[in-house]
């Protein structure tokens, strides 16, 4: 009340519809069929402690990760994901990398599917193939350790999971 502008109202611009090009419009970018990583159930976490980080601009499915923070070597972190059925799957995880990323150990259902060096120079994040494993209809359990820091990250030792996908074996 009892301001003054210069500008008389326009309601016919107003009210007319602006074509946004292609460029302006931003679609959250997912990948089907995938077990979001931010989505799966925590069992345990014995140190550092988990978060959804959310970011376009790394293109992680669903704009989000589930991001292990402040944990050090030898903290653990299970977490639970389904199988359709019981049976013989693939099981790969997409995983972040970066400078201050860390070294992490991986077994699905208890059995090892290696160990992986998530140090990389810029963000970035890869599709990793954890093995065939024997899977019950359900939940199964995937585990991770911090097994340390490569010699050129910073160690913060920090985890990433983006999703996991779980393919039948025939």
């Amino acid at each position: 009340p009892g301001a003054a502008a210069n500008v008389e109202p326009d309601p016919k611009t107003a009210a007319a519809k602006v074509a946004l090009s292609e460029d302006d419009v931003i679609e959250v970018f997912r990948v089907p069929g995938v077990l979001e990583g931010e989505k799966l159930r925590i069992v345990e976490a014995k140190g550092g402690k988990t978060e959804v980080q959310r970011d376009a601009k790394f293109r992680w499915s669903g704009d989000r990760q589930l991001w292990w923070v402040e944990g050090k070597p030898g903290d653990r972190l299970v977490l639970e994901f389904p199988a359709p059925r019981d049976g013989r799957f693939r099981v790969k995880a997409n995983l972040t990398k970066a400078s201050d990323y860390g070294i992490v150990a991986i077994a699905v259902g208890g059995k090892d599917a290696g160990t992986f060096d998530r140090y990389h120079p810029e963000v970035a994040h890869d599709l990793v193939d954890l093995g065939v494993f024997e899977l019950k209809g359900g939940a199964n359990r995937l585990d991770l350790r911090i097994a340390g820091s490569n010699p050129s990250a910073a160690k913060k030792h920090l985890v990433g999971l983006d999703y996991l996908l779980v393919e039948p074996v025939e």
